[in-house]
């Protein structure tokens, strides 16, 4: 049993073009992660291999691009605003529970309710991941 194809060429353009602004949309989420993990990172081993990933995932991105102007392609910048605001809802639950696990040895820390902030950032994901899921549902079967 294959992949159901779309009835016409117009409909398979669309819906290859949907596929490539999700997947740039990972990508430029990708590419700033690893720059930050660099950063993060910078006087060890590991932060040369996450300089290595970001230009390599930043020339990937750059050979998307390339791919999605040759098919007239326009990238969708509600879809990269969408793909950034989960890329940064996604930092705050590791770094509210960084600050849980520093609250231990820092009474000024210790006050703040970080399992509260932990769990309303999973929240915020979940609904994130949901509208994403529902946005892609109903772009496919209006196909």
């Amino acid at each position: 049993m294959g992949v159901p194809r779309p009835a016409n060429n117009a409909d398979r353009r669309r819906l290859i073009g949907i596929y490539l602004n999700d997947h740039l949309m990972g990508v430029c989420s990708g590419v700033e992660l690893a720059r930050r993990l660099a950063v993060a990172f910078r006087h060890s081993t590991h932060g040369d291999l996450m300089r290595e990933l970001a230009v390599e995932i930043d020339e990937d991105r750059a050979s998307l691009i390339g791919l999605m102007r040759r098919l007239n392609v326009s990238p969708s910048r509600p879809k990269m605003a969408a793909g950034w605001l989960t890329e940064t809802v996604g930092r705050l639950k590791p770094g509210w529970r960084l600050l849980r696990e520093l609250a231990a040895d820092d009474p000024a820390l210790a006050a703040h309710d970080f399992d509260y902030l932990i769990n309303r950032a999973e929240r915020q994901k979940q609904t994130l991941d949901k509208l994403r899921r529902q946005t892609a549902g109903t772009v496919f079967v209006q196909a």
